[in-house]
């Protein structure tokens, strides 16, 4: 038998370390959720994530006794959504490679392709981010700007030393041109899984680059002169859709767009961000939008609601705030031909040598498993800022 299949398991780890480097810039979402995933796991598989507890701190006078709180533990979905599948036809050269060349010449390339899968479908859960940063002629070409997200940072009482900002290659030559952001050093996990994409430490945001970031193609309602309507009766604090309308009003929006509701603020004033979770279709002037966060305020009728166009997508906050996990399917029933499964660190991978008798071809297939999802959009904003022209 070729030495590469007595090597399955080898291969299987080599390839697993190729995935985790080659993941570049998600690498810096948090991941270690692989105690929760055990054997059987397939694709529609849903998991039960655990978030951490909050507390209320009271202050204490001496004399009324305190408040006690229980631990009330709330959880959010991982639904396994992708298998993402490289099958490669083997010649008797390639089997007949060691395991280092197999590695470079037939390993490395497959992860690659893989984790390019895997980033791209990581940064679709962009969707999930109600909270932003920006206008669409925002620029990153100042650190006087880039201050600014580390201040809303700080206002959403984002921890410190968590901070990230994951950018496009366009938005990042921005940030490169406020000074020297490129150095050597790493972000704490040997500089492996994100060291091409590390663009360094700004106003206390590590920032990242990634070309999987997307344009946000933004529904395209308007009023006949901007994207805005008014909301058409009194809306009541917790409510999660409302009909809008106004004389002029057409177009659609769809899931992922963001709008501001004039009056909703924070407590220094800036407009509080909302994301539509359902697509819609105005008719007869009025249009009916489901979003996210719940109304923090009542909101009475005629209030101005005022949406945001098209817009690049950067990824701001702490990495905890969106999850994601690599599965490694089952190991093949039988056994005729060599496999190997291999897990860790909230990565995994799947090796599998085969033989196809009507083509009388060697092949070798690498899949994974991927679910993701944002899990505390509280921790997160989303940059509308488009590069500097």
């Amino acid at each position: 038998m070729p030495g590469v299949y007595a090597n399955a398991v080898g291969i299987a780890q080599e390839s697993l370390v190729i995935l985790e480097d080659s993941l570049a810039a998600v690498g810096a979402f948090y991941r270690d959720y692989e105690p929760e995933f055990t054997s059987g796991i397939n694709l529609g598989d849903t998991i039960r994530i655990r978030r951490p507890p909050t507390f209320v701190t009271n202050e204490f006078d001496g004399v009324t006794a305190v408040t006690r709180q229980t631990i009330q533990e709330s959880s959010v979905n991982l639904v396994i959504e992708k298998f993402f599948d490289t099958t490669v036809e083997l010649d008797s050269k390639e089997l007949s490679l060691d395991v280092r060349d197999f590695t470079e010449q037939v390993a490395a390339p497959a992860m690659k392709s893989i984790a390019n899968k895997v980033e791209d479908y990581v940064i679709s859960k962009y969707t999930g981010i109600n909270q932003f940063f920006g206008t669409t002629t925002t620029k990153f070409d100042s650190l006087a700007n880039i201050a600014k997200i580390s201040a809303h940072m700080a206002m959403a009482k984002i921890p410190l030393a968590n901070r990230m900002g994951m950018v496009d290659p366009f938005l990042a030559s921005d940030l490169r041109s406020t000074g020297d952001l490129v150095r050597a050093d790493s972000l704490g996990d040997g500089g492996r899984a994100m060291m091409d994409a590390y663009l360094g430490r700004k106003a206390g945001i590590d920032w990242l680059e990634s070309e999987a970031l997307p344009i946000h193609t933004a529904g395209t309602i308007s009023n006949g002169t901007i994207k805005a309507g008014a909301v058409t009766s009194n809306q009541t604090a917790g409510a999660v859709s409302m009909a809008l309308n106004s004389a002029t009003l057409t177009g659609t929006v769809r899931v992922g767009d963001l709008f501001t509701i004039a009056g909703v603020v924070n407590s220094r004033g800036v407009p509080l961000g909302f994301r539509v979770t359902a697509a819609a279709t105005a008719a007869a002037n009025s249009i009916t939008v489901a979003f996210s966060p719940a109304l923090p305020v009542n909101v009475p009728s005629t209030t101005v609601v005022t949406f945001v166009g098209d817009h690049p997508v950067s990824i701001l906050g702490d990495r905890r705030g969106l999850a994601y996990a690599c599965v490694a399917p089952e190991p093949p029933l039988g056994g005729a031909f060599p496999s190997a499964t291999v897990n860790y660190r909230g990565l995994g991978i799947r090796l599998v040598f085969g033989y196809d008798m009507s083509l009388k071809k060697n092949i070798v297939s690498f899949d994974t498993m991927v679910g993701a999802a944002v899990i505390q959009p509280e921790l997160l904003f989303r940059g509308v800022c488009s590069p500097a022209v």
